[in-house]
């Protein structure tokens, strides 16, 4: 039986001195076993249960079959005179059960929950596990989607997949855009057999590649389940042309001897991968729009004015073979790839596509067009958040002219 945590519950358990905090796993082990020893169900709610271990209670309740884990403290916690109490029409012990139902004013249903994997037989042989997975922050990398995360998902499922091919998800801070692109990509494949690729930014891909539905799929050694960043990608699908991309280092090595060879270091002071990105944006991409209307060059314009002294054609030349990232986007959208797989269809995912060049953007949707043409059922999600951006890109949702979008 498979326990949920909901992140109000960790805070509560992290309060606990070191033997409750295990006895608390005791109780929530029993749970997952079918043990349910001085279970009390809370009056006038059906689905709500309180354990007890000498001062230990635990509330949870079930949701389809499994534990969700709602409360965990000691007998002294407000919410213990709920259980206990038989004056059912104290206010403020009706202000509990509210509580309750809606932990931190919101329905429990919304709340960010991850799954413990009690029936691993790992846990036997690693008595400190409970501890990392609740001090050392592994419950981080077992979530579980929230019904409205899920619902956009689902509506496009079962409405909207089949009209376009193309969607844009924008939701703010802190929504779970993340944690969708990376669950929803092992759902797809898992359920519907699709073959689902995950384009992310390096720092996000070291993070989901700890989620435990993702290796738990990498496991099976499944075909069709791909994770990694835009560079990754094209090495994926044009192992010749990505064997030509430069590295970040090269790059960045290339702008500062020609910025040292124009006699620009005067002005520009140090160089950083952030002026090798706006290079790229607004000095190599000049089909990129009205640039006076981005936030990002109003931002860095006196600084993008010196770069424009360094010609494309230096840029190019002291590459020589390799090509930026700007270059090799404009290659793949003049020469675009056969599809890697062949029976379901695919599905592109990108996350935190306000980090990624305009230029990348595009290069995916003219891949996932080729695909298309190739009679190969391909799709594009993009998720992202213009207020998170954190890299001087180009990005702008209009630019990108695809029309359909799931604002979060």
């Amino acid at each position: 039986m498979s326990v949920k945590i909901i992140r109000a519950a960790f805070r509560e358990i992290q309060k606990l001195s070191y033997d409750n905090f295990q006895i608390v796993y005791q109780i929530i082990s029993g749970l997952s076993q079918g043990s349910h020893q001085d279970v009390k169900s809370l009056q006038g709610h059906e689905n709500l249960w309180r354990t007890r271990q000498g001062q230990l209670r635990v509330i949870w309740e079930r949701d389809s079959g499994n534990i969700v884990v709602i409360k965990a403290g000691l007998r002294g916690d407000i919410y213990d005179r709920v259980f206990d109490s038989r004056n059912r029409t104290y206010p403020l012990e009706i202000e509990a059960i509210e509580e309750l139902n809606k932990p931190q004013g919101t329905a429990l249903v919304y709340h960010p929950a991850y799954e413990i994997s009690l029936e691993d037989s790992n846990w036997n042989k690693e008595e400190d596990r409970w501890y990392k997975f609740i001090y050392a922050n592994y419950y981080r990398y077992s979530p579980v989607l929230t019904s409205s995360q899920k619902l956009p998902f689902a509506e496009l499922m079962q409405h909207g997949i089949w009209s376009t091919n193309n969607w844009l998800v924008q939701s703010g801070p802190g929504t779970g855009k993340t944690v969708c692109a990376a669950l929803i990509a092992c759902e797809l494949h898992r359920e519907q057999g699709w073959n689902t690729m995950l384009i992310v930014p390096p720092a996000v891909r070291e993070d989901l590649e700890n989620y435990s539905e993702i290796k738990k799929i990498k496991e099976q050694n499944s075909e069709g389940f791909w994770l990694g960043t835009f560079p990754d990608w094209v090495r994926k699908v044009d192992p010749e042309l990505g064997d030509r991309l430069a590295t970040s280092e090269e790059e960045l090595t290339a702008l500062r001897e020609l910025v040292r060879f124009e006699g620009l270091a005067p002005r520009l002071g140090e160089i950083s991968s952030r002026d090798v990105l706006l290079y790229q944006a607004f000095v190599l991409d000049l089909e990129n729009g009205n640039n006076d209307r981005n936030p990002i060059f109003q931002e860095n314009r006196q600084r993008i004015e010196i770069l424009e002294n360094i010609r494309p054609e230096l840029w190019r030349r002291k590459l020589g073979d390799r090509l930026c990232n700007f270059g090799v986007a404009t290659q793949l959208i003049s020469a675009r790839p056969s599809p890697l797989y062949q029976n379901q269809p695919t599905i592109l995912i990108v996350d935190e596509a306000q980090d990624f060049l305009l230029a990348q953007l595009k290069a995916l949707i003219a891949v996932r067009e080729a695909w298309e043409n190739q009679r190969h059922s391909t799709y594009l999600w993009l998720l992202g958040d213009l207020n998170q951006r954190i890299q001087p890109v180009d990005f702008d949702w209009g630019q990108l002219q695809l029309g359909s979008r799931i604002v979060g």
